[in-house]
């Protein structure tokens, strides 16, 4: 188990790195409350007001292509990332973390472009320092999808992850 911050994941659910399970102190927020933990009506996303994107978190734990389009365009549209891409990363955190082991990589592929976009609101380092424990659990979880891989595009986009 391995991981940036104080957190990491493993087949049993989010973990601290000394191996303890997290239990109810997991920072990231489950699918269901994402929409009631933020103010999405006072962030930015592609389009202006982010409200629908906690709708769209709630429902995002399905592989329904609607839903995950919709996420991609107003969290990452053409690479760009906007203050509520950056909120939703402990979402996608835990969504990757949930559903990664039934093969599900929407929620790690879209974090990792709004964490490596280079066009963004605010520095990387401040994103970095704010969203590590999200991070972590996300590296974590690209670790564990790596030999996995069925084909080497597969294994490239699950590296970069």
């Amino acid at each position: 188990m391995q991981g940036l911050g104080p957190f990491a994941y493993s087949p049993a659910g989010p973990m601290r790195r000394d191996g303890t399970e997290c239990g109810g102190d997991w920072p990231g927020p489950s699918s269901d409350t994402m929409g009631s933990v933020t103010d999405w009506r006072a962030l930015q996303d592609a389009y202006g007001s982010a409200e629908p994107v906690g709708g769209l978190l709630d429902r995002a734990d399905i592989d329904e292509r609607a839903v995950w389009n919709e996420l991609w365009s107003r969290l990452c549209h053409q690479g760009t990332a906007y203050t509520a891409s950056y909120e939703a990363l402990p979402g996608l955190a835990d969504l990757a973390a949930r559903t990664v082991s039934a093969g599900f990589l929407e929620p790690l592929l879209l974090a990792t472009c709004i964490i490596t976009s280079t066009d963004v609101p605010e520095s990387d380092a401040d994103v970095r320092a704010r969203y590590a424990d999200a991070i972590a659990v996300l590296h974590s979880v690209a670790e564990r999808l790596v030999p996995l891989a069925g084909d080497d595009a597969d294994f490239t986009y699950r590296v970069q992850a």
